[in-house]
């Protein structure tokens, strides 16, 4: 036996360190590849988040450019949030004795009602009683769409009963609200 392989020596001894070599390279291919396969599927699982970013990336100048435009929205139907809470609650009651006098309704009697706080809004309620006819108050109403826009609440309409021959005349008893930003 040690003569056939002293005789297959020269052919033997490159043959098993070859096989050793492909051996020691299968070994260390292995664990490499499995890294590998394991770090491509971590970038693929993040490959839709990325795809997102780049497309809020793309998308940024439109939204800034919806963001200015939601903004100048928000101006004309709320006050600014830089507007100081007492003055509006002074003003208030200036511009709803105003509108309901250039409408033709008499103004029975006027209340603030607490402040409340909803979706980054500071809503100033204000309770209302007022006199008048059905024209008057549709002109009221459309009054309060002047920007900054006031907000009908809640309304209760009475009719009031007088003379076949006279108009028809309403009691409004109603709450509006006057919307301030919160945020800059």
């Amino acid at each position: 036996m040690m003569t056939t392989l002293h005789r297959h020596r020269a052919v033997l001894a490159p043959a098993l360190t070859l096989f050793a070599m492909l051996l020691l390279a299968i070994l260390i291919y292995l664990p490499v590849q499995a890294q590998r396969d394991k770090y491509e599927r971590a970038i693929a699982s993040q490959n839709p988040r990325i795809e997102r970013l780049l497309g809020l990336r793309d998308a940024a100048p439109r939204i800034v450019e919806q963001t200015v435009q939601a903004r100048q929205l928000v101006n004309t139907l709320a006050y600014p949030s830089d507007a100081d809470a007492n003055r509006l609650n002074n003003e208030l009651p200036n511009r709803l004795r105003q509108l309901a006098q250039q409408s033709g309704l008499t103004l029975g009697a006027m209340r603030p009602l607490p402040t409340r706080n909803e979706n980054g809004l500071d809503i100033l309620l204000v309770n209302l009683s007022l006199q008048g006819e059905l024209t008057q108050f549709q002109n009221f109403l459309v009054s309060l769409e002047q920007p900054p826009r006031l907000w009908v609440d809640s309304l209760s309409i009475r009719r009031q009963m007088s003379g076949q021959d006279a108009r028809q005349t309403l009691t409004i008893d109603m709450n509006l609200a006057a919307l301030r930003r919160t945020d800059p």
